[in-house]
């Protein structure tokens, strides 16, 4: 605080004393500016700053560029205003390429390059969905062209190059003050554009965290309850095989199941029809699949169960989203005879929405007529 008032404290008396020679703005400096211009000195952010028409450098300005390119901007024109842009920067860097600096010519080709990559990049970008543009302007660093100060106290620009992440040094000493000026204008200039155009990414963004938020929801409320450990199963799978892209903040589409009891319900066919009977059961393993956008969920796994007369039965289960999965046993009787049984699970704790009985026995119902018509 101290720091930014002796700024303005300076500021102000500058325009006391200069009068009526020389033009001042009316409007201040925003705080963070003035300190900003405190640590960059000369490559200080621009802001409400009026620039010399007999300044080589002048046409790379932000306000400048800015009022130039003023219709194509409000018309959200991206490409051409970039377009613009690039040309005017570099017909600028060439402009005051003299005297001839060894330092400068080096940075000059930097920079060029940088804009170049940047420019075709963000123009691919623009031609996607809005809500694809977020993620395609990241690996831009559209923040790369801001001068900053490196806690060293260098002035650098430049830093998203993986080659050099600290940026490139910008040494006031090894250019001429036009060089400078076109250097460090040029960056700003392209850092507020490319904030606007990242500005454009804001709705696509919100819809893209409002459908990962939905996918987390449908994820969480409407899939097969795991167990502790089948949490800690999966979590291992994912941390040894991570996904990639978008799928890194998007639920599992897999997950495995392992050793998960259960307490069933079998439909077991008998000499003289179909008997009811209670059974413990197990899936000792196998997946859930989801698809459709984790609207739905498909799984199978292997089943033993146990009925009320200990006998053991095993076979498939198959899971097809809704409240009920239904498995297939194979066990054999007291007689020793082989039979078949319909085993069915229902998820008791989605029972506890409001709508979920109603659904629950049109399911089990549908399920239970559907397998029973095709035992042997």
């Amino acid at each position: 605080m101290m720091l930014t008032a002796a700024v303005l404290l300076v500021q102000q008396t500058l325009v006391a004393v200069g009068g009526a020679q020389a033009p001042v703005s009316t409007s201040l400096t925003p705080p963070h500016v003035a300190l900003a211009a405190a640590g960059l000195g000369r490559c200080a952010d621009p802001w409400d700053t009026r620039v010399s028409d007999n300044s080589p450098a002048r046409d790379v300005h932000p306000e400048r560029l800015r009022v130039q390119f003023a219709k194509f901007i409000v018309a959200r024109d991206w490409e051409t205003v970039l377009a613009g842009y690039a040309a005017t920067i570099d017909g600028t860097l060439a402009q005051v390429a003299q005297p001839a600096k060894p330092a400068y010519d080096t940075l000059r080709a930097q920079l060029d390059s940088a804009v170049d990559s940047v420019v075709a990049g963000v123009s691919r970008a623009l031609r996607l969905p809005k809500i694809q543009l977020a993620a395609a302007l990241v690996p831009l660093s559209i923040n790369q062209f801001r001068p900053f100060q490196s806690p060293d106290g260098d002035l650098r620009i430049l830093q998203s190059d993986p080659n050099r992440p600290t940026g490139i040094v910008v040494d006031s000493t090894r250019l001429s003050p036009d060089q400078m000026d076109a250097i460090c204008w040029s960056g700003w200039s392209l850092y507020r554009l490319l904030h606007n155009i990242n500005f454009e990414t804001i709705p696509g963004a919100l819809a893209r965290v409002e459908g990962q938020e939905r996918r987390w929801e449908r994820y969480r409320t409407q899939g097969p309850m795991q167990l502790p450990h089948e949490m800690v199963l999966n979590r291992i799978r994912r941390f040894a095989f991570p996904p990639r892209g978008a799928a890194r903040f998007n639920p599992p589409r897999l997950d495995l199941v392992a050793v998960h009891p259960f307490a069933g319900i079998e439909l077991v066919r008998t000499d003289n029809g179909v008997a009811r009977s209670e059974s413990v059961a197990a899936e000792l393993g196998g997946a859930t699949l989801w698809i459709n956008d984790w609207k739905q969920h498909v799984g199978a796994s292997w089943v033993m169960a146990y009925d009320a007369d200990g006998r053991i039965g095993r076979g498939p289960l198959v899971r097809l989203g809704g409240y009920a999965t239904a498995g297939v046993l194979s066990r054999k009787d007291a007689g020793g005879k082989s039979r078949k049984s319909l085993l069915i699970n229902v998820d008791a704790l989605r029972l506890l929405k409001p709508d979920a009985a109603p659904q629950a026995v049109r399911q089990l119902q549908s399920v239970a007529g559907e397998v029973l018509n095709r035992l042997p």
